[in-house]
């Protein structure tokens, strides 16, 4: 599977250790999304007038890596409203399908927009 990441999982952030093993494929921009910086993380919300840049890699899926990511991102499986992060299907300017978590749930209100969408 092919996954979108925005955050603290990019290749120069803190969690990119978790993304070993997975094929590294390039950067693009993710469309109809908006970037904060909510309690110091990155949260990825629907916005149709927003693009995010990120980094896209191919996860083997299913896989022990996968389920690592999906942990450190707090998704426990598909509609659980006890995520914090769901994982779904979103297109890229390109028009290709990824996946990428977003938040689950609402923003806190000293959530700060980062206008140019890129973390």
């Amino acid at each position: 599977m092919k996954l979108f990441v925005y955050g603290t999982l990019k290749s120069d952030k803190p969690a990119a250790h978790l993304m070993a093993g997975c094929d590294y494929l390039g950067e693009t921009y993710l469309p109809d999304y908006a970037l904060y910086r909510d309690q110091g993380l990155p949260v990825l919300v629907k916005d149709a007038t927003s693009m995010v840049k990120g980094e896209v890699y191919k996860v083997p899926s299913p896989s022990p890596i996968l389920e690592r990511i999906d942990r450190y991102e707090g998704f426990i499986s598909e509609d659980n409203e006890n995520n914090l992060y769901d994982r779904v299907k979103a297109y890229t300017v390109d028009q290709e399908m990824v996946y990428v978590y977003i938040f689950n749930g609402p923003l806190t209100t000293w959530a700060e927009r980062i206008e140019h969408g890129e973390w």
